[in-house]
């Protein structure tokens, strides 16, 4: 469900399954896969890891960055945790 609504940019549901103590990291490889860079940011400063990966190995900035210059890989470049 996490992955959908990250993907997808349903805000209401991400907020909703965050409260309910979500997985911040897989949260935030999904926001940026989707270039939602609005939850990417929320997601930062929530101290998701910006280096956390999925089972399969993909980190949010690889996940980010195979989707060109988006607006949450500029996102990772400007944030201060990275």
């Amino acid at each position: 469900m996490l992955v959908n609504a990250a993907r997808n940019g349903h805000e209401t549901t991400i907020r909703l399954l965050l409260e309910h103590r979500a997985d911040v990291n897989a949260a935030l490889v999904y926001s940026a896969s989707g270039c939602q860079e609005s939850f990417v940011r929320l997601l930062l400063e929530l101290k998701a890891d910006v280096n956390a990966v999925t089972a399969n190995q993909y980190s949010a900035l690889m996940s980010s960055a195979g989707k060109g210059v988006s607006p949450s890989y500029a996102c990772f470049w400007s944030s201060k945790l990275m």
